[in-house]
């Protein structure tokens, strides 16, 4: 299974990256060197993040279907939420895999363009050159306008998150 975090649209990505990055450190601690995490695929930032998640639990899974429905999520006090989804879209960071992921939100009914706060944040390993980064990113927003909110990568051992540099995305209003 792959990761999605669901993220309040009014904290900062930095904000969010901490407190994620800790929780999922925090996890990986818990369940010993031997247990590999789940990969996070990005954040979805969203005004209403509560409401996301419950929509993409509710949403039907055809057998052998990739789909964003959640299948289990571990929140914290409506700022951010952990979503374990139902199928794996693919490897972190691949192009293939956040086209996919990114289709599929949409599709759910996810970033119709009514609140600008909207946006996802790729997430990357750590050991991604930074070009790479960029130059995915840079297609992401070609391909979806005004929908990426910046790019984050992940320590493969601590599961840590932090912006990538220089792609940390917009202030919030």
């Amino acid at each position: 299974m792959s990761l999605l975090v669901v993220a309040h649209a009014g904290n900062p990505l930095s904000r969010t990256c901490r407190a994620v990055g800790q929780f999922l450190g925090f996890r990986r601690n818990q369940a010993g060197a031997a247990r590999t995490e789940d990969p996070l695929l990005g954040i979805w930032q969203d005004p209403a993040p509560a409401e996301t998640v419950a929509r993409l639990g509710q949403m039907g899974v055809e057998p052998g279907a990739a789909s964003p429905r959640v299948r289990e999520s571990i929140g914290h006090e409506g700022e951010w939420y952990v979503c374990w989804l139902g199928a794996d879209p693919g490897p972190q960071g691949e192009a293939e895999t956040l086209d996919g992921l990114l289709e599929l939100l949409l599709e759910s009914g996810m970033g119709t363009g009514a609140d600008p706060r909207e946006g996802f944040a790729p997430c990357f390993a750590s050991t991604t050159p930074e070009e790479a980064i960029r130059g995915r990113v840079a297609r992401l927003e070609a391909r979806y306008p005004a929908r990426i909110a910046g790019a984050v990568v992940q320590d493969p051992v601590s599961a840590y998150l932090t912006p990538a540099p220089g792609l940390d995305g917009p202030d919030p209003p």
